[in-house]
């Protein structure tokens, strides 16, 4: 049995995983986690090949949402995952795959996917997505954060929040490979709200407008990738460079990663808007906040709709829910409000102009981060 005890978000956690092939992958992505010293654990993730057999259902709707006396459980396209809590405390959380792993079902999968990757070999993609992550949603001291993040040579912490596509990934490509920076996260970042900030070292995922003018990133990515691994890319790059990426471990693409919570510096809102120059302007905490907790409603929306469902079944049932949806937002912007403030932490939005390049991106935000005396 493949088995260990990580530091992830704050919290030793314990996976029990069998022998397959994708607990081994999953095992490996978790090892860019520090491991736990102590056999002591906050939480279990245990894997189930063939998935857990229940016979202690209160109510099941719809079908792909369980209500059970100690918690539910969430059927996604991929997986279902059991959350069990003891009182109102996660402790316990069971997941398996939905689909079989026959060899076509497999080899059409993959060809298909914009990473050339079926569901099994990309189990540490979805554990964090579909797990670790939303597990913070029932955890009263977590916020959420759809932000890129690094650590500058000063020792500060930056954070890129906005939407998918706006530049995140591309800046934190910047600063880490040309600035000197430490990566600290890619697409999402977990607060507390004494101001500390985890890293997220779920692999970075790369997408092929990343590597516009970056051959060197391109050797780096592609350096070991089969034939056919060859061709999915070009032949996925026809379709956009949008429609393309492959994930990577941090360590193969940085000189440094940093794996301790950190205090966080600064926060800044990419927005593509309609302006003629780059403009960075100092906003509000709280109301930086409230702009990730909106882009955070739009991409956690597979995870919500099962809050709802929760409480429709704890409704019907006439018992408590763990959690609502406007009870999970509302913490999410007090948590990262005051770890902003705890941290004395400024936010910033940044104005971008809707037609600015990648290239012109990087170099622009690059000189206002030096104005600021944080790069």
């Amino acid at each position: 049995m493949n088995s260990g005890i990580f530091k992830i978000f704050g919290f030793n956690i314990l996976f029990e995983l069998d022998d397959s092939i994708e607990s081994s992958i999953l095992m490996e992505e978790l090892g860019c986690y520090p491991k736990s010293s102590s056999q002591d654990h906050d939480l279990i993730i245990q894997y189930e090949v063939k998935g857990a057999i229940a016979d202690d259902e209160l109510s099941s709707n719809p079908s792909s949402h369980t209500l059970y006396c100690d918690g539910f459980s969430m059927k996604t396209n991929n997986i279902t995952a059991r959350f069990i809590f003891d009182s109102s405390n996660l402790n316990k959380v069971i997941f398996s795959y939905n689909r079989g792993s026959g060899f076509i079902f497999k080899t059409v999968q993959k060809w298909s996917h914009i990473q050339f990757r079926h569901e099994r070999e990309a189990i540490g993609q979805i554990v964090h997505e579909f797990i670790l992550v939303p597990i913070n949603f029932f955890l009263s001291n977590r916020a959420i954060i759809h932000a890129s993040a690094v650590i500058t040579q000063p020792g500060k912490l930056l954070m890129f929040g906005g939407t998918g596509g706006v530049g995140k990934t591309s800046l934190e490509l910047e600063l880490c490979r040309n600035h000197g920076c430490s990566f600290f996260a890619d697409d999402i970042c977990v607060a507390d709200d004494s101001g500390n900030v985890f890293p997220n070292l779920s692999y970075p995922k790369i997408y092929g407008y990343n590597l516009i003018n970056n051959d060197a990133l391109r050797r780096e990515l592609i350096r070991g990738y089969n034939l056919s691994d060859r061709v999915h890319w070009k032949l996925h790059s026809f379709r956009g460079l949008d429609k393309v990426r492959r994930r990577v471990s941090p360590f193969t693409i940085y000189k440094k990663v940093t794996r301790q919570a950190h205090l966080i510096n600064g926060f800044f809102i990419l927005n593509r808007t309609n302006v003629n120059l780059l403009e960075v302007k100092e906003i509000d905490n709280d109301f930086s906040s409230r702009l990730n907790t909106e882009v955070i409603k739009a991409e956690y929306q597979i995870v919500f709709q099962h809050l709802f469902w929760h409480r429709y079944n704890t409704l019907i049932n006439k018992s408590e829910a763990i959690t609502t949806f406007d009870d999970t937002m509302n913490k999410n912007i007090d948590v990262l409000s005051n770890c902003l403030n705890r941290s004395g932490g400024k936010s910033y939005l940044i104005n971008i102009p809707m037609h600015l390049s990648n290239i012109e991106l990087k170099e622009q935000i690059s000189s206002e981060l030096k104005k600021l005396a944080l790069l």
